[in-house]
Formats: C-alpha cells, sequence, structure tokens
C-alpha cells in the first residue's frame, strides 16, 4: 500500500475497510434476502467480514504482486493473479469461517453461497484493479518517455546553437586575427599610440568570444558593443572609407540574443 492517493495510510485504510465493509453487508443481505428464516446480526457482522477479506487481499495484491509480474508473459501472468487472488481470498474466509463455526453448521448452503460469491468478488475486482493500475502504468511511463523526448531535443538544441557559435567564433577567428595583426605592424611605426589601442580593442574581442560561448544568450547592448569593438578595428584598417550608422531603441538593448549573431552581418 501507498500514498499515491495523496491520502495519509491511515487515512487510506480506513476509507478501504469501509468500502469493503459495506460491501460486504450488502452482499450478505442480498444471500439472506434468499434464506428462509429472519436475518440475524451475526450473518451481517460475518458478511462484512467477508468483503473486508476480498477488498484487503486485492488491495495487497495490487501492491505487492500486480508490479511485480508485469514483464510476465501473459498467460504466466494471469495464473500468478488468479492463484494470488484465490489464495486470499480462501485464506482469509477460512479464517472467518474459523472465528465463528456456529455459522457454517447453522446453514451450509449459505456457507457454500458466501465461499463462491467471495472468490468471484475477489477475481472480479482484483481484475478490474489490475486492469486500472496498468493502464495507470503504461500512461506514466508513455509521460516518461515523452518528458525523455523531449529533453533529448532540448540538448539537440543546445548542442546545436553551440556547434553554430562555434562556427561564427572560428569565421572571426583566422581572417580578422591575421587582418588586424597586419594593420598593427603597420602602426607600429605611423601611430604606437594607435597601434595600442586596437591591440587592446582585439583582445577585448576575444574576451567577447569566450563570455558568448560561457553565458549565451547575451544582452543586445552587449552583442552591439561588440560589434562596435569590430568596427572600430576595421576602421584602423580602411581609415574615412568605412561609415556606420546604427539606430537602436533603448528598450531593445536589454533583448536576450545569441551572441556574435550580428557579425555576420557587418
Amino acid at each position: 500500500m501507498n500514498e499515491r492517493a495523496g491520502l495519509p495510510l491511515p487515512l487510506q485504510v480506513l476509507l478501504w475497510g469501509g468500502a469493503n465493509s459495506a460491501a460486504g453487508a450488502a452482499t450478505g443481505l442480498a444471500v439472506g434476502a434468499f434464506r428462509p428464516g429472519a436475518l440475524v446480526g451475526t450473518d451481517v457482522l460475518i458478511s462484512v467480514l467477508f468483503g473486508n477479506v476480498v477488498g484487503f487481499t486485492v488491495l495487497l495484491s495490487s501492491t505487492l504482486v500486480f508490479p511485480r509480474v508485469r514483464e510476465l508473459s501473459p498467460a504466466l501472468r494471469a495464473a500468478l493473479l488468479i492463484l494470488t487472488l484465490m489464495s486470499g481470498s480462501v485464506a482469509g474466509t477460512a479464517l472467518v469461517l474459523y472465528l465463528f463455526p456456529l455459522f457454517i453448521l447453522r446453514d451450509v448452503p449459505q456457507t457454500l453461497a458466501v465461499l463462491a460469491i467471495n472468490a468471484v468478488l475477489a477475481l472480479i475486482v482484483g481484475s478490474i484493479v489490475y486492469i486500472y493500475e496498468d493502464l495507470r502504468s503504461r500512461l506514466a511511463e508513455s509521460l516518461r518517455e515523452i518528458e525523455e523526448v523531449r529533453l533529448v531535443e532540448a540538448q539537440l538544441k543546445e548542442q546545436a546553437a553551440r556547434a553554430e557559435l562555434s562556427a561564427l567564433q572560428a569565421r572571426i577567428n583566422p581572417h580578422f586575427f591575421f587582418n588586424t595583426l597586419n594593420t598593427i605592424s603597420s602602426l607600429l611605426e605611423e601611430n604606437p599610440r594607435r597601434a595600442d589601442e586596437v591591440l587592446q580593442t582585439l583582445a577585448g574581442l576575444f574576451r567577447y568570444t569566450f563570455k558568448a560561448a560561457d553565458t549565451n544568450p547575451v544582452t543586445l547592448a552587449e552583442e552591439l558593443a561588440f560589434i562596435e569593438g569590430y568596427l572600430a578595428i576595421e576602421r584602423a584598417r580602411f581609415g574615412d572609407r568605412l561609415g556606420v550608422v546604427s539606430e537602436v531603441a533603448a528598450p531593445a538593448l536589454r533583448v536576450p540574443v545569441p551572441g556574435l549573431i550580428l557579425q555576420p552581418l557587418v
């Protein structure tokens, strides 16, 4: 027995026992209606006990046996379930009859009728509970599989995004790096201070590429700052031939974007 229904264990036992008692009492009244003579309180009490025998047999079987036979073949599974339910029902019924031996001596036909009803009820209720538990287990398994598929898809998307980012980094690194080194080399003699500024800007750009890989996404403001540094180095190469105008609304600067997403457009 567990608390999968969200109720405390004692309350579950109490509710199950109440339902068993009601079903047992109803069965006893139904059987007694076809028996000559007046129905006495002992008959109802015994029927209540029989109802709990059937009910708790099903409950214990669904908790202890059902989960352990799902992997077996259908024929073996059915045989074990029938054996378990019948054994529990017969053992419980025998205990009740042992406690009330006069019940057997007073009315043997009614005793046999109750035994048969208990066996049939155990099989019917047990089968219904097993089918329900089996369907519930299959549904839970399907939901787990769906969640696993979603997780795999999310991981694949993340890997694809990282691969795309690595590709963008690879596009930036080789040609831009060597062109910038050539620019710095030519500026060392003409304008050493300018060469140092370009070198510092280049170092900042590469720091940003590593940051984008680790903290992707970044804000649009950070991405635009990177583009501005990129263009500053390009201006050092092309001078006044390079002109850029950018207009961005202030609220948009806080929008998250993939790192290095704008560089291929420049």
